[in-house]
């Protein structure tokens, strides 16, 4: 019921005879952003992503992206501040783009996130890694500055599952499990159009 509503849904969003759709929106892009505040920075962390999107019809897309996290990061599950944390994430979304407003774009999405993570502490023994399984919901907009570019800002909260294990002194002594509703860091980034190949 609820996919039928999402995808009949369509029918309001952005279709050929649309100003501006055949303009900005090709059939093919690529997307680099990068997540957080400039404090994450200053603390020596970096979060970014790569992605490829492919227009199904105009209003209509499908991306798939990578998402890799280098740099000091907190465990809820654990209340542990790891020193050292490296995370890379792979999500695929279908995306739905409502009528443009000139050459602004908005869109709305779903789709399924995976990530794996390794951590570590430099005052103790703590290690560890785990397995983030998930379904996010982003919601985003997008400026066409020049006809084949835009700018990003991306919002993308969602249901998580999370499965950690951590060592002390190499010795494995709990596994943690959560399920929780994640409010994520907003992405900015931008977007290179071209006409697909294929």
């Amino acid at each position: 019921m609820a996919l039928s509503v999402f995808f009949a849904a369509g029918s309001v969003f952005a279709t050929d005879t649309d100003r501006g759709v055949g303009e900005y929106l090709r059939e093919a892009s690529m997307q680099f952003g990068i997540s957080g505040s400039i404090l994450d920075l200053e603390l020596g962390s970096f979060q970014g992503s790569i992605s490829c999107k492919h227009h199904l019809a105009p209003g209509h897309a499908i991306r798939v992206g990578l998402n890799p996290f280098i740099g000091k990061n907190f465990l809820p599950s654990l209340d542990i501040e790891y020193d050292d944390s490296f995370t890379i994430a792979v999500d695929a979304y279908y995306l739905l783009y409502p009528k443009p407003i000139g050459n602004v774009f908005f869109y709305v999405g779903v789709g399924p996130t995976v990530a794996y993570d390794r951590t570590s502490k430099h005052d103790s023994d703590y290690s560890g890694s785990g397995l983030t399984l998930g379904i996010n919901l982003p919601l985003g907009i997008e400026w066409f500055f020049v006809e084949r570019i835009s700018l990003i800002a991306e919002y993308a909260p969602g249901l998580r599952y999370y499965s950690h294990s951590f060592t002390v002194a190499g010795e494995t002594t709990n596994d943690v499990s959560r399920l929780w509703f994640s409010i994520s860091k907003p992405t900015v980034g931008f977007s290179v159009y071209f006409d697909s190949p294929f």
